[in-house]
């Protein structure tokens, strides 16, 4: 894989701004986050609805502007750029929405949708038919779709049109913003290969947005867990699914829907965890997960753990691999989930940790 990186998210913060009775203040909704997105990588964002995807999705892509921290394009450093800076460097990263039903707009053909993007390129005008036919193709639509209008395709052929259009632009990245939840599930694998597809022909990189661990599971080569606006596990997928070395890891894993019941029986037991995703802001000092955490202990209110490096270089926010049972990097799975009365009486479960090691980085 290559190592150049397309997308450089370092120590970036975001808040909103907020009008209060006396003076407006900013909540943040995005903690201290280092994302990084290598050419023909794919890099997945999941977690609960309210846990900062879409918005870390946005700053990426510089329509929200970042409290603190760094973002850069293909080594160009854009945080402070003006938008008159900016809008030469916009073709580098582009967005395919959730809903392909809205994203285009239905009084344009497909040949004016390709084409009004092509307009913001050195393209020649006179060259626009033959590059919006070859695009079609690239997406496996024919060329006779161009001169259609979007309420006569289906959502899969939708989406299609939609990714031809990213394309358009000849992007480094493509942000995917949950762009196969609305679709059914034989749609979504052939939209899943088609963007496989595409990431290894043209060299693009994708952060992908999703609910959904299955697909997840199929596509990233680097997935990063996040929790109330913090990334508080990243890794491989088969470090990830196999061996969660977080709390809220594996609570998400438990949920996904599981056929058979030998594949139940190795997932576990199901973790129903209690309440909501804090507000924002709401948790200013320990671990933001403390709150719905089943394994969760004194120290956990103090402070926000360190990251803690597994020798697989699976990074996880939890005291559990340093205090208490003292994991050291092996998987949560192994901890069994305490009762209600050991919740109440703030009992730590102590197992024998798994034969794994790490490192803490400080």
């Amino acid at each position: 894989m290559n190592s150049e990186l397309v997308l450089d998210m370092e120590q970036v913060s975001i808040s909103y701004p907020v009008k209060g009775p006396v003076r407006s203040k900013r909540l943040r909704v995005v903690s201290d986050l280092d994302l990084t997105v290598a050419r023909h990588e794919t890099v997945a964002l999941v977690g609960e609805s309210g846990s900062g995807k879409s918005t870390t999705a946005r700053a990426a892509l510089r329509l929200l502007d970042s409290e603190t921290g760094r973002i850069s394009w293909a080594g160009v450093d854009v945080t402070q750029l003006s938008e008159r800076q900016l809008r030469p460097l916009r073709s580098r990263a582009q967005m395919i929405f959730q809903d392909p039903y809205s994203s285009l707009n239905p009084a344009m053909t497909v040949f004016q949708l390709i084409a009004e993007a092509l307009g913001q390129t050195s393209l020649p005008r006179t060259e626009w038919r033959g590059r919006v036919q070859q695009l079609l193709e690239d997406v496996g639509l024919s060329s006779g779709h161009a001169d259609r209008y979007p309420y006569e395709f289906s959502g899969g052929q939708r989406q299609r049109v939609a990714i031809a259009r990213a394309l358009a632009f000849e992007p480094d990245l493509i942000i995917c913003d949950e762009a196969v939840s609305a679709l059914d599930v034989s749609t979504q694998n052939q939209i899943m290969a088609l963007l496989a597809r595409l990431r290894e022909e043209h060299g693009i990189a994708y952060l992908f947005i999703s609910h959904d661990l299955a697909l997840v599971r199929h596509l990233a080569h680097r997935v990063l867990v996040m929790y109330a606006g913090r990334v508080v596990e990243s890794g491989a997928p088969k470090d990830i699914f196999t061996s969660p070395r977080h709390p809220y890891t594996r609570a998400l894993l438990s949920a996904v829907p599981q056929v058979s019941a030998r594949s139940r029986q190795e997932r576990g037991a199901r973790i129903e965890l209690p309440g909501d995703v804090p507000r924002p802001g709401s948790v200013t000092r320990g671990c933001v997960f403390r709150s719905r955490c089943p394994w969760a202990m004194p120290i956990c209110a103090e402070e926000m753990p360190e990251p803690f490096i597994t020798d697989e270089q699976t990074m996880a926010k939890c005291y559990l691999h340093t205090v208490g049972p003292k994991l050291q990097g092996g998987s949560v799975s192994s901890l069994p989930i305490p009762t209600v009365r050991d919740r109440a009486a703030g009992e730590s479960t102590s197992v024998t940790p798994e034969p794994s090691s790490g490192t803490l980085r400080r």
